[in-house]
């Protein structure tokens, strides 16, 4: 169970962002943090998830369905409001990049965080990254957006799965690695994506492969 702060929502978080806490508290590692709005240089993210073995992770919570989104792009959504008006909204991945960007800054003036020699000197020293949770989708009994640990995951399959900080996986044990990532893999039908970082033996057993696409 994740530590919480703070360790409740407060009254005005919307449905969605409630219940993403929750589910964040009760799935992710002992180990992480989640952080519920936090203060950075001013500007407020949803959450914000720090991990030792897997980084940062800032997250933009909207309470959008499929249905309402009309347009969209890396710049701006176009969004139908239930009384038919239409509003165009800022992408929440180009949202959380903004968010991204003033905490990398920040994080940047404390030297122990950073590289301090290499090609990447003067670096964070950990991944960071943002992603977007639509949470009007968010359900057990309808299609969308499930986020879900290894162990939940067995005996299901869905169109496309996302893997995020597979250098997590079997911490110290390859064999159990292997089965972590066997699992998460196998549970796609479709599209499979896989993000990591570092020195992972069998991450790099997968870029040597032909069957993955690798970005860098």
């Amino acid at each position: 169970m994740a530590l919480m702060v703070p360790d409740c929502t407060p009254s005005k978080a919307s449905s969605g962002e409630k219940r993403l806490f929750q589910t964040l508290r009760d799935e992710l590692p002992d180990d992480c943090y989640v952080y519920y709005e936090p203060n950075v240089k001013g500007l407020y993210p949803d959450f914000i998830i720090w991990g030792p073995t897997l980084g940062l992770l800032i997250l933009e919570v909207k309470g959008w369905s499929a249905s309402q989104i009309l347009r969209a792009s890396d710049q701006n959504f176009e969004i139908e409001q239930p009384g038919g008006q239409i509003e165009l909204q800022q992408s929440p991945l180009r949202q959380g990049k903004g968010y991204q960007d003033a905490l990398m800054n920040k994080l940047k003036g404390y030297s122990i965080l950073c590289q301090d020699d290499g090609d990447y000197q003067g670096k964070l020293a950990f991944p960071i990254g943002v992603g977007a949770i639509m949470t009007s989708n968010y359900s057990s009994r309808h299609p969308g957006v499930r986020l879900i640990t290894v162990k939940s995951a067995l005996g299901l399959e869905f169109k496309a799965v996302i893997v995020l900080w597979v250098q997590q996986f079997g911490v110290g044990d390859e064999a159990e690695a292997r089965r972590e990532l066997y699992v998460s893999m196998t549970r796609a039908q479709d599209v499979l994506c896989l993000f990591g970082s570092g020195r992972f033996p069998v991450l790099r057993e997968l870029e040597d492969s032909d069957g993955f696409d690798v970005a860098s």
